[in-house]
Protein backbone atom coordinates (compact mmCIF):
# COMPACT_ATOMS: atom_id res chain seq x y z
CA UNK A 1 0.00 0.00 0.00
CA UNK A 2 1.26 3.40 -0.87
CA UNK A 3 1.17 6.43 1.69
CA UNK A 4 1.17 10.02 0.39
CA UNK A 5 1.32 13.21 2.76
CA UNK A 6 -0.06 16.37 1.33
CA UNK A 7 1.05 19.38 2.99
CA UNK A 8 -1.83 22.21 2.47
CA UNK A 9 -1.14 25.74 3.58
CA UNK A 10 -3.20 28.85 3.37
CA UNK A 11 -1.26 32.31 3.80
CA UNK A 12 -3.99 34.79 4.87
CA UNK A 13 -3.51 38.46 4.63
CA UNK A 14 -4.45 39.11 8.64
CA UNK A 15 -5.46 43.07 8.47
CA UNK A 16 -6.04 44.87 11.43
CA UNK A 17 -6.50 48.61 11.21
CA UNK A 18 -6.49 51.03 14.05
CA UNK A 19 -7.38 54.77 13.77
CA UNK A 20 -6.39 56.87 16.30
CA UNK A 21 -8.28 60.55 15.23
CA UNK A 22 -7.44 63.77 16.52
CA UNK A 23 -9.53 66.45 15.32
CA UNK A 24 -8.94 70.09 16.24
CA UNK A 25 -11.84 72.02 16.93
CA UNK A 26 -13.25 75.12 19.08
CA UNK A 27 -14.97 74.73 22.10
CA UNK A 28 -18.70 74.92 20.22
CA UNK A 29 -17.47 71.90 18.13
CA UNK A 30 -17.14 69.61 21.37
CA UNK A 31 -20.49 68.06 21.50
CA UNK A 32 -19.81 65.46 19.13
CA UNK A 33 -22.09 61.82 19.44
CA UNK A 34 -19.72 59.74 20.98
CA UNK A 35 -18.13 59.36 24.12
CA UNK A 36 -15.75 61.91 23.99
CA UNK A 37 -11.82 62.99 25.87
CA UNK A 38 -9.77 66.70 25.48
CA UNK A 39 -6.54 67.10 24.52
CA UNK A 40 -5.34 70.48 24.79
CA UNK A 41 -2.26 71.45 22.24
CA UNK A 42 -0.51 74.62 23.93
CA UNK A 43 0.84 76.66 21.41
CA UNK A 44 1.80 80.02 23.00
CA UNK A 45 3.27 78.69 26.68
CA UNK A 46 0.73 76.93 29.14
CA UNK A 47 -1.69 80.03 28.81
CA UNK A 48 -2.85 79.41 24.95
CA UNK A 49 -4.07 75.89 24.40
CA UNK A 50 -6.11 74.58 21.41
CA UNK A 51 -8.98 71.93 22.75
CA UNK A 52 -8.88 68.76 20.83
CA UNK A 53 -11.53 66.37 20.83
CA UNK A 54 -11.06 62.67 20.21
CA UNK A 55 -13.72 59.88 20.05
CA UNK A 56 -13.65 56.30 21.56
CA UNK A 57 -15.20 53.90 19.77
CA UNK A 58 -15.35 50.31 20.98
CA UNK A 59 -13.96 47.99 17.93
CA UNK A 60 -14.00 43.93 18.04
CA UNK A 61 -10.52 44.21 19.42
CA UNK A 62 -9.56 44.81 22.97
CA UNK A 63 -6.87 47.47 22.73
CA UNK A 64 -7.45 48.58 26.31
CA UNK A 65 -4.16 47.26 27.16
CA UNK A 66 -1.98 48.68 24.26
CA UNK A 67 0.50 50.99 25.28
CA UNK A 68 0.79 54.60 23.57
CA UNK A 69 4.27 57.13 23.24
CA UNK A 70 4.24 60.23 21.80
CA UNK A 71 7.54 61.98 20.89
CA UNK A 72 8.80 65.13 19.82
CA UNK A 73 10.71 66.02 16.31
CA UNK A 74 13.77 65.14 18.26
CA UNK A 75 12.60 61.42 19.20
CA UNK A 76 12.00 62.69 22.97
CA UNK A 77 9.96 61.21 24.80
CA UNK A 78 7.07 63.65 25.83
CA UNK A 79 4.07 61.69 26.72
CA UNK A 80 3.60 57.34 27.74
CA UNK A 81 0.69 55.30 28.75
CA UNK A 82 1.43 51.55 29.78
CA UNK A 83 -2.23 51.08 29.37
CA UNK A 84 -4.45 52.99 26.66
CA UNK A 85 -7.25 52.26 29.09
CA UNK A 86 -5.39 54.72 31.65
CA UNK A 87 -4.76 57.58 28.89
CA UNK A 88 -6.32 60.80 30.60
CA UNK A 89 -9.33 62.28 28.78
CA UNK A 90 -6.94 65.69 28.68
CA UNK A 91 -3.18 66.11 27.13
CA UNK A 92 -1.37 69.95 27.00
CA UNK A 93 0.72 69.80 24.25
CA UNK A 94 2.62 72.64 22.62
CA UNK A 95 2.51 72.86 19.18
CA UNK A 96 5.63 71.47 16.52
CA UNK A 97 5.60 68.36 15.53
CA UNK A 98 5.14 64.79 17.17
CA UNK A 99 5.04 61.00 16.39
CA UNK A 100 2.68 58.71 17.79
CA UNK A 101 2.58 55.02 18.35
CA UNK A 102 0.55 52.58 19.24
CA UNK A 103 1.74 48.92 20.12
CA UNK A 104 0.56 45.64 21.78
CA UNK A 105 3.64 44.83 23.62
CA UNK A 106 6.69 46.23 24.65
CA UNK A 107 8.65 43.40 23.51
CA UNK A 108 8.39 41.14 20.14
CA UNK A 109 9.22 37.21 20.55
CA UNK A 110 11.23 35.57 18.16
CA UNK A 111 8.40 33.24 18.41
CA UNK A 112 5.69 32.13 20.90
CA UNK A 113 2.28 30.73 21.10
CA UNK A 114 -0.43 33.03 21.55
CA UNK A 115 1.74 36.05 21.07
CA UNK A 116 0.16 38.73 18.42
CA UNK A 117 2.41 41.64 18.14
CA UNK A 118 0.60 44.54 17.01
CA UNK A 119 2.02 47.88 15.94
CA UNK A 120 1.47 51.18 14.76
CA UNK A 121 2.70 54.72 14.16
CA UNK A 122 2.44 57.83 12.65
CA UNK A 123 3.66 61.63 12.87
CA UNK A 124 1.51 64.77 12.77
CA UNK A 125 1.96 68.39 13.52
CA UNK A 126 -0.10 70.65 16.19
CA UNK A 127 -0.51 74.08 14.39
CA UNK A 128 -2.65 77.22 15.62
CA UNK A 129 -6.15 77.77 15.17
CA UNK A 130 -5.94 74.85 12.24
CA UNK A 131 -7.82 71.10 13.06
CA UNK A 132 -5.51 68.43 12.81
CA UNK A 133 -6.67 64.51 11.68
CA UNK A 134 -3.99 61.95 13.08
CA UNK A 135 -4.74 58.62 11.83
CA UNK A 136 -2.54 55.27 13.42
CA UNK A 137 -2.72 52.05 11.78
CA UNK A 138 -1.91 49.27 14.07
CA UNK A 139 -1.29 45.81 12.38
CA UNK A 140 0.15 42.31 12.65
CA UNK A 141 3.80 43.00 12.98
CA UNK A 142 4.70 39.27 13.10
CA UNK A 143 3.46 36.09 11.14
CA UNK A 144 0.67 34.03 12.69
CA UNK A 145 1.17 30.14 12.05
CA UNK A 146 -1.62 27.34 12.62
CA UNK A 147 -0.62 23.41 12.10
CA UNK A 148 -3.43 20.89 12.42
CA UNK A 149 -3.76 17.15 11.74
CA UNK A 150 -6.34 15.44 9.43
CA UNK A 151 -8.05 12.63 12.18
CA UNK A 152 -6.38 10.32 9.91
CA UNK A 153 -3.19 10.78 10.42
CA UNK A 154 -3.83 8.31 13.94
CA UNK A 155 -4.80 5.68 11.63
CA UNK A 156 -1.24 4.96 10.01
CA UNK A 157 1.06 6.79 12.93
CA UNK A 158 0.89 6.03 16.34
CA UNK A 159 3.35 9.86 17.06
CA UNK A 160 4.15 12.88 14.66
CA UNK A 161 4.75 16.80 15.29
CA UNK A 162 6.23 19.54 13.44
CA UNK A 163 8.77 21.85 14.36
CA UNK A 164 8.68 25.46 12.75
CA UNK A 165 11.37 27.55 13.03
CA UNK A 166 12.12 31.43 11.38
CA UNK A 167 15.96 30.52 11.78
CA UNK A 168 16.54 33.19 14.67
CA UNK A 169 18.03 32.68 17.93
CA UNK A 170 14.22 31.40 20.12
CA UNK A 171 12.63 31.18 16.70
CA UNK A 172 11.40 27.59 17.23
CA UNK A 173 8.13 26.04 18.10
CA UNK A 174 6.89 22.20 18.70
CA UNK A 175 3.60 21.74 17.47
CA UNK A 176 2.68 18.34 19.03
CA UNK A 177 -0.18 16.30 17.68
CA UNK A 178 -1.86 17.74 20.78
CA UNK A 179 -0.91 21.47 19.68
CA UNK A 180 -3.90 23.63 19.24
CA UNK A 181 -2.48 27.47 19.86
CA UNK A 182 -1.22 29.28 16.70
CA UNK A 183 2.13 30.43 16.63
CA UNK A 184 3.36 33.86 16.15
CA UNK A 185 6.89 34.60 14.51
CA UNK A 186 9.22 37.58 13.34
CA UNK A 187 8.95 37.71 10.12
CA UNK A 188 12.13 35.50 8.32
CA UNK A 189 11.29 32.45 6.15
CA UNK A 190 9.95 29.26 7.58
CA UNK A 191 11.53 25.72 8.07
CA UNK A 192 8.72 22.93 8.61
CA UNK A 193 10.52 19.81 9.72
CA UNK A 194 7.51 17.22 10.19
CA UNK A 195 8.57 13.82 12.19
CA UNK A 196 6.34 11.08 12.08
CA UNK A 197 6.41 7.08 13.31
CA UNK A 198 4.77 4.88 11.90
CA UNK A 199 2.69 1.84 13.80
CA UNK A 200 5.40 -0.68 12.97
CA UNK A 201 7.92 2.09 14.66
CA UNK A 202 9.85 3.33 11.74
CA UNK A 203 10.74 6.98 11.80
CA UNK A 204 10.66 8.98 8.80
CA UNK A 205 11.51 13.31 8.87
CA UNK A 206 10.77 15.72 6.04
CA UNK A 207 11.59 18.97 5.95
CA UNK A 208 9.79 21.85 3.99
CA UNK A 209 10.60 25.67 3.55
CA UNK A 210 8.27 28.61 2.83
CA UNK A 211 10.31 31.39 1.56
CA UNK A 212 7.22 33.70 0.60
CA UNK A 213 6.58 35.84 4.06
CA UNK A 214 5.66 38.59 5.07
CA UNK A 215 3.99 40.53 8.03
CA UNK A 216 0.15 39.64 8.51
CA UNK A 217 0.40 36.77 6.96
CA UNK A 218 -1.09 33.62 8.61
CA UNK A 219 0.02 30.61 7.47
CA UNK A 220 -2.92 27.58 8.03
CA UNK A 221 -0.57 24.08 7.57
CA UNK A 222 -2.87 20.98 7.52
CA UNK A 223 -1.05 17.70 7.09
CA UNK A 224 -3.40 15.22 6.02
CA UNK A 225 -2.47 11.40 5.15
CA UNK A 226 -4.06 10.27 1.68
CA UNK A 227 -3.95 6.76 0.73
CA UNK A 228 -3.33 6.12 -2.84
CA UNK A 229 -0.70 7.05 -5.31
CA UNK A 230 -4.19 58.57 22.31
CA UNK A 231 -8.35 58.07 20.92
CA UNK A 232 -7.73 54.58 19.10
CA UNK A 233 -10.82 52.45 17.98
CA UNK A 234 -9.45 48.99 16.48
CA UNK A 235 -11.30 47.12 13.77
CA UNK A 236 -10.14 43.94 12.52
CA UNK A 237 -11.12 42.63 8.94
CA UNK A 238 -11.59 39.52 8.12
CA UNK A 239 -11.19 39.49 4.51
CA UNK A 240 -8.28 37.31 3.47
CA UNK A 241 -6.68 37.03 0.05
CA UNK A 242 -6.17 32.52 0.28
CA UNK A 243 -3.50 30.99 -2.10
CA UNK A 244 -3.55 27.35 -0.91
CA UNK A 245 -0.08 25.42 -1.98
CA UNK A 246 0.06 21.52 -2.07
CA UNK A 247 3.18 19.90 -1.13
CA UNK A 248 3.63 16.25 -2.06
CA UNK A 249 5.51 14.09 0.28
CA UNK A 250 6.77 10.21 -1.58
CA UNK A 251 6.66 8.34 1.67
CA UNK A 252 6.15 4.83 0.32
CA UNK A 253 8.07 2.25 0.76
CA UNK A 254 11.00 4.39 2.06
CA UNK A 255 14.03 2.31 2.99
CA UNK A 256 16.27 3.89 6.23
CA UNK A 257 18.77 1.88 4.60
CA UNK A 258 18.73 2.71 0.66
CA UNK A 259 21.36 4.45 -0.51
CA UNK A 260 21.95 7.80 -0.94
CA UNK A 261 25.48 8.52 -2.99
CA UNK A 262 27.56 11.56 -5.08
CA UNK A 263 30.31 10.32 -7.14
CA UNK A 264 32.29 11.61 -9.75
CA UNK A 265 32.19 9.69 -13.37
CA UNK A 266 35.31 8.70 -14.47
CA UNK A 267 37.05 10.75 -11.15
CA UNK A 268 37.41 10.74 -7.74
CA UNK A 269 35.57 13.78 -6.25
CA UNK A 270 37.42 13.68 -3.16
CA UNK A 271 40.51 14.91 -5.12
CA UNK A 272 41.11 18.27 -6.76
CA UNK A 273 40.32 18.31 -10.31
CA UNK A 274 42.82 20.43 -12.72
CA UNK A 275 41.47 22.26 -15.75
CA UNK A 276 43.54 24.62 -18.00
CA UNK A 277 42.04 26.85 -21.12
CA UNK A 278 41.28 24.46 -23.87
CA UNK A 279 41.61 21.53 -21.66
CA UNK A 280 38.39 21.40 -20.04
CA UNK A 281 37.06 17.87 -19.56
CA UNK A 282 33.58 16.89 -19.04
CA UNK A 283 32.38 17.26 -15.42
CA UNK A 284 29.67 15.27 -14.35
CA UNK A 285 28.33 14.18 -11.08
CA UNK A 286 26.44 11.13 -10.23
CA UNK A 287 24.04 11.53 -8.14
CA UNK A 288 21.83 8.57 -6.46
CA UNK A 289 19.15 8.01 -4.08
CA UNK A 290 16.99 5.10 -3.61
CA UNK A 291 13.88 6.55 -1.49
CA UNK A 292 13.72 9.78 -4.15
CA UNK A 293 15.55 13.11 -4.19
CA UNK A 294 14.07 15.72 -2.11
CA UNK A 295 17.20 18.07 -2.47
CA UNK A 296 20.43 18.88 -4.43
CA UNK A 297 21.61 22.33 -3.01
CA UNK A 298 24.84 23.57 -4.49
CA UNK A 299 26.70 26.27 -3.01
CA UNK A 300 29.75 27.82 -5.04
CA UNK A 301 32.79 29.46 -3.04
CA UNK A 302 35.45 30.92 -4.50
CA UNK A 303 37.30 33.83 -4.89
CA UNK A 304 37.01 35.25 -7.71
CA UNK A 305 33.52 34.04 -8.55
CA UNK A 306 31.65 36.60 -6.88
CA UNK A 307 27.84 37.29 -6.19
CA UNK A 308 28.47 40.23 -8.82
CA UNK A 309 30.49 37.76 -11.06
CA UNK A 310 27.62 35.07 -10.83
CA UNK A 311 25.09 37.33 -11.20
CA UNK A 312 26.47 38.25 -14.63
CA UNK A 313 25.42 34.73 -15.77
CA UNK A 314 22.41 34.36 -13.92
CA UNK A 315 23.46 32.70 -11.03
CA UNK A 316 23.87 33.01 -7.06
CA UNK A 317 25.67 31.54 -3.99
CA UNK A 318 23.62 28.79 -3.23
CA UNK A 319 20.58 27.34 -5.08
CA UNK A 320 18.72 24.22 -5.43
CA UNK A 321 18.40 22.53 -8.20
CA UNK A 322 15.79 20.35 -7.56
CA UNK A 323 13.30 22.59 -6.13
CA UNK A 324 14.26 25.72 -8.53
CA UNK A 325 11.16 26.74 -10.97
CA UNK A 326 12.86 26.27 -14.48
CA UNK A 327 10.85 28.93 -15.64
CA UNK A 328 12.08 31.67 -12.75
CA UNK A 329 15.16 33.47 -14.16
CA UNK A 330 17.54 31.25 -11.92
CA UNK A 331 15.53 28.76 -13.78
CA UNK A 332 16.29 29.65 -16.61
CA UNK A 333 20.09 30.52 -16.18
CA UNK A 334 20.18 27.07 -14.99
CA UNK A 335 19.30 25.12 -17.85
CA UNK A 336 21.31 27.48 -20.19
CA UNK A 337 24.00 25.86 -18.56
CA UNK A 338 22.65 22.67 -18.44
CA UNK A 339 22.56 21.97 -14.92
CA UNK A 340 18.99 21.55 -14.82
CA UNK A 341 16.65 20.28 -18.14
CA UNK A 342 13.53 19.59 -19.05
CA UNK A 343 12.65 16.76 -16.42
CA UNK A 344 12.17 17.63 -12.81
CA UNK A 345 15.10 16.47 -10.74
CA UNK A 346 12.95 16.09 -7.48
CA UNK A 347 11.79 12.00 -6.18
CA UNK A 348 14.04 10.78 -9.48
CA UNK A 349 16.15 8.24 -7.99
CA UNK A 350 19.27 8.78 -10.35
CA UNK A 351 20.66 11.72 -12.29
CA UNK A 352 23.78 12.89 -13.66
CA UNK A 353 24.46 16.52 -12.36
CA UNK A 354 26.52 17.93 -15.27
CA UNK A 355 28.99 21.05 -14.89
CA UNK A 356 30.53 20.49 -17.82
CA UNK A 357 29.71 23.93 -19.61
CA UNK A 358 30.30 25.37 -16.69
CA UNK A 359 33.96 24.82 -17.00
CA UNK A 360 35.09 27.13 -19.60
CA UNK A 361 33.70 30.01 -17.67
CA UNK A 362 36.74 28.89 -14.75
CA UNK A 363 39.32 29.03 -17.45
CA UNK A 364 38.20 32.61 -19.18
CA UNK A 365 38.39 33.97 -15.42
CA UNK A 366 42.19 33.23 -14.90
CA UNK A 367 44.59 30.79 -13.74
CA UNK A 368 45.84 29.49 -10.11
CA UNK A 369 42.23 30.05 -9.05
CA UNK A 370 40.48 27.40 -6.55
CA UNK A 371 36.87 26.95 -6.94
CA UNK A 372 34.67 25.14 -4.82
CA UNK A 373 31.41 23.20 -5.79
CA UNK A 374 29.69 22.18 -1.88
CA UNK A 375 26.98 19.49 -2.76
CA UNK A 376 24.34 18.46 -0.82
CA UNK A 377 21.93 15.65 -1.47
CA UNK A 378 19.04 15.40 0.73
CA UNK A 379 16.44 12.03 0.36
CA UNK A 380 12.72 11.25 0.65
CA UNK A 381 13.49 9.86 4.07
CA UNK A 382 15.52 13.24 5.25
CA UNK A 383 19.37 11.13 5.17
CA UNK A 384 21.65 13.68 3.70
CA UNK A 385 25.34 13.36 2.05
CA UNK A 386 27.69 15.73 1.28
CA UNK A 387 30.18 16.14 -1.22
CA UNK A 388 32.87 18.72 -2.14
CA UNK A 389 34.02 19.25 -5.94
CA UNK A 390 37.38 21.04 -6.05
CA UNK A 391 38.35 22.61 -9.51
CA UNK A 392 41.98 23.94 -9.80
CA UNK A 393 42.39 26.07 -12.95
CA UNK A 394 45.87 25.55 -13.75
CA UNK A 395 48.08 27.57 -16.91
Amino acid sequence: MKTKHIITYVISIFLASSIFSCRMMESADLDIGHKKGEVAFNIEGDDSLIPVTYARTKGTMDISDFCVEIRNENGVLVKYFEKFSEMPNRLDMKIGQYSIKALSHLKQENAAFDAPYYEGATTFEVKENETSDVEVTCTLSNMKVSVNYDPNFETYFKDYHVVVSNGMKLGMLDFTKAEIRPGYFQVNPLELEMTVITRDDQTFSKTFTIKDVAARDHHQITFSPQVGDSGISIEIDDTTNDKEIDLDVPNEDLDPDAIISIEGDGFDIDQPLEISEGNEPAVVLNIEAGNGIDALKIRIESDILTPEELESVGLVEEFDIANTDPDSELGQALKALGFIGDTPIKNQKEIQFDLTEFMPLLTMLGTDETHHFHVTLIDNYGKEEVKTLTVNVIP
